[in-house]
C-alpha cells in the first residue's frame, strides 16, 4: 500500500482468526521503503481485544509512526522546543521514548522518532503530554515545535 492518508486516518494493521479458531494474530504496516508492508506481530492470541492491542501498541510508536513523521516532506531530522525548565527536566527523565535532549535554560530537543512517539502517548506517563501539529502540549500549556533545519 503506498503511503496515503485515509479518510478516517492512517491504516495500522489488521486482526485476523487463526485457522480451526480459538487464536488471533496481529499484522501491523511497516514502512518498506516508499510504501508500507503488513508484518506478523504477534500470534496465538486468545481474544481479538489482544490482537487489536498488539496492532495498536506497534503502531503507537514503532516502525510505521516514524516513516509517517519522516513523511512530512522535509529532511528534518530533530526538532526544539523551549518549554518551562521543570518540564525540560521531566521530559529527559522518561524512560520512552529515547531522543529527547536537554539544551539547557528549558529548551529541549526531540529526534523525528520522539516527536512520533509523543503524537499518540500512552496514558501512564503521569503528565498529560502530546504532539498537537507544530505544538508540544505538557499539562494543557502548548509550546512550539521548531524544526531543525
Amino acid at each position: 500500500m503506498r503511503r496515503r492518508r485515509e479518510p478516517g486516518g492512517y491504516p495500522v494493521g489488521h486482526v485476523m482468526g487463526a485457522s480451526g479458531g480459538g487464536a488471533w494474530r496481529a499484522y501491523a504496516r511497516v514502512a518498506q521503503g516508499t510504501w508500507f508492508g503488513d508484518a506478523r506481530v504477534a500470534t496465538g492470541l486468545a481474544t481479538v481485544d489482544d490482537a487489536i492491542r498488539a496492532v495498536l501498541e506497534h503502531a503507537r510508536y514503532a516502525d510505521y509512526l516514524r516513516a509517517v513523521e519522516r513523511s512530512a516532506g522535509t529532511v528534518t531530522k530533530t526538532y526544539t522546543a523551549a518549554v518551562d525548565p521543570g518540564h525540560a527536566e521531566w521530559l529527559t527523565t522518561l524512560e520512552e521514548p529515547e531522543g529527547i535532549t536537554q539544551l539547557g535554560d528549558g529548551r529541549v530537543r526531540f529526534t523525528e522518532s520522539a516527536v512520533a512517539y509523543l503524537r499518540n502517548p500512552p496514558t501512564q506517563l503521569g503528565l498529560f503530554v502530546e504532539v498537537q501539529g507544530d505544538d508540544l502540549v505538557l499539562d494543557l500549556t502548548p509550546y512550539k515545535l521548531t524544526r531543525d533545519w
